[in-house]
């Protein structure tokens, strides 16, 4: 099970002295956080930490997951810290849990779409081998792959 951020790192998002039954959960929502993030950072990263079964290397590993993996996870185990104490924001619309879960996941979007980069000692982690190629038959075309004449070319 991956482990992107820490409990110290959640609670500071939280109130002052906030009940056991909230802080107790901690480790099971930045568990819980920490699959969703694997879920949903999209394709090009592969399982290359933690013995084949992570996308990134857990917080307590060298080197440590990437700081904005790190930051996806932690706002997603906020939200489910501000689920359990019901607390919500100012203006009595959005809760804090909402705001917590659509940062964290704003930035998910943002890598899954490749808008954000995810970087390790300064290499990015997502890749793909056809980045490398060059061939023009990767070349981007808008012209239709298939077309009427071609597909009537091969009738039986």
């Amino acid at each position: 099970m991956p482990t992107y951020t820490t409990s110290a790192k959640v609670l500071a998002h939280l109130p002052a002295s906030p009940p056991v039954a909230v802080t107790g959960q901690t480790a099971n929502d930045i568990s819980d956080a920490s699959d969703l993030v694997e879920a949903r950072v999209g394709s090009g990263f592969s399982f290359a930490y933690e013995s084949n079964a992570q996308k990134f290397p857990d917080i307590t590993s060298t080197p440590a997951t990437p700081a904005i993996i790190e930051q996806a996870a932690r706002y997603l185990a906020v939200s489910m810290q501000f689920i359990r104490l019901k607390q919500s924001v100012s203006d009595g619309k959005n809760t804090q849990a909402d705001k917590y879960e659509k940062k964290g996941l704003d930035i998910l979007k943002g890598i899954a779409n490749g808008e954000i980069a995810v970087e390790l000692s300064q290499d990015n982690l997502k890749s793909s081998a056809l980045d490398v190629v060059q061939d023009e038959i990767y070349e981007t075309s808008d012209e239709p792959v298939f077309n009427t004449d071609d597909l009537n070319e091969h009738q039986y």
